[in-house]
């Protein structure tokens, strides 16, 4: 609440204020104004109060303060903090001033042009800098305290030349890898063995890179094949069950493009979790109906899918659970979600209303 009532932008009045304002290890936005009746300072404050918390906001109205930190007068700019400092990119970015015309045109230009040509990824930032797709993020022992930087920046410097090469293509981030010890894990890169893992990340799909030691080279084919098309995206999935025990058919993601995608028949599916209280009362419920199903209508199939220890396939919105999906043989890039009442008639007569938009006439 006390951050709310601050104003979103400090004003740096002297050289002290600006070098505790501008920080160290995060990009910040700096603008040089003529004075607070200027109409940039009024859009630049209204930007700054929507980027609360995402970004550091500082402005001054001294050229000479400005100056210092490289930024012309009468102008918006985003200062790259010492850590990210390299000879392939510029310190300091400017945006024209054509291009401000409103708080909305500031935030966009600042949303792309405070992410560092090769910066560090971490759970503060993940949310802000490292939202655009696709992105290629590279694991290791990234630590920028003073005890560990110097390795980190060893790194870095190894992996900047190919960040500066593939810019037009992807962004480029370091992670720390037991900070995202998780994320990892779910990639299938936890016991590599290797000090350096990476993976790209797209809108909808994860690809992941071959461990190698000479991880130089391999990052660069990496990006390539993916570039090219000759990759495969990666899932991560329960087994594939040997056989289906139960009139609930189980899906897993690496087999879900064959039971589902290539079938010939409708699916009702439940996405899951194993603790959800809702979905265990269900159970009982969705055993029923399969059995019913199996013989009123046998070219719909009940199935269930464990979307926490699986990849869930893209066209499937799940943000909660139990969260349940019709898919039909005729159109499988829009599956219907369920929102009805979760009883064997409620199911039934979903099923139905699916069955007769898509030409059916049956009765279940």
């Amino acid at each position: 609440m006390k951050d709310q009532q601050r104003i979103p932008s400090q004003e740096v009045r002297t050289l002290i204020n600006a070098r505790n304002a501008v920080l160290q290890k995060q990009p910040t936005a700096f603008a040089c104004l003529n004075s607070a009746e200027d109409p940039i300072h009024e859009e630049y404050i209204a930007a700054a109060n929507r980027m609360r918390g995402e970004l550091a906001f500082v402005h001054t109205f001294d050229p000479e303060i400005a100056a210092a930190y490289g930024v012309a007068r009468n102008s918006i700019a985003v200062v790259m903090p010492e850590t990210y400092k390299s000879k392939h990119e510029d310190s300091v970015r400017t945006m024209k001033q054509s291009d401000v015309t409103d708080d909305a045109s500031i935030v966009s230009w600042l949303t792309v042009n405070s992410v560092p040509l090769l910066g560090e990824r971490n759970k503060q930032n993940q949310e802000f800098l490292y939202t655009g797709r696709p992105l290629l993020v590279i694991y290791g022992e990234v630590d920028f305290s003073h005890q560990h930087i110097g390795a980190t920046q060893h790194l870095r410097e190894k992996l900047l030349p190919i960040a500066l090469k593939y810019k037009d293509k992807l962004t480029v981030a370091l992670s720390n890898e037991e900070a995202y010890s998780d994320e990892i894990d779910s990639l299938g890169l936890g016991d590599t063995g290797e000090d350096v893992n990476a993976a790209i990340f797209t809108s909808n799909q994860k690809f992941v890179m071959e461990p190698s030691e000479d991880y130089l080279e391999a990052i660069e084919e990496f990006i390539n094949e993916w570039h090219a098309g000759e990759l495969k995206p990666f899932l991560r999935s329960q087994p594939v069950p040997a056989r289906q025990a139960g009139p609930v058919t189980v899906l897993v993601a690496a087999s879900f493009e064959k039971m589902v995608i290539k079938s010939d028949k409708d699916y009702l599916i439940e996405f899951y979790a194993p603790w959800c209280g809702h979905c265990k009362k269900l159970e009982p419920v969705f055993k029923q109906l399969a059995n019913q199903l199996s013989s009123s209508a046998p070219h719909v199939v009940v199935a269930k899918f464990d979307a926490t220890s699986n990849d869930v396939p893209v066209n499937f919105d799940v943000a909660g659970f139990p969260t349940i999906y019709y898919v039909r043989a005729t159109d499988r890039n829009n599956p219907v979600k369920f929102d009805g009442d979760r009883t064997v008639q409620g199911f039934k007569a979903f099923v139905l209303e699916q069955r007769q938009s898509d030409g059916g006439k049956e009765e279940l």
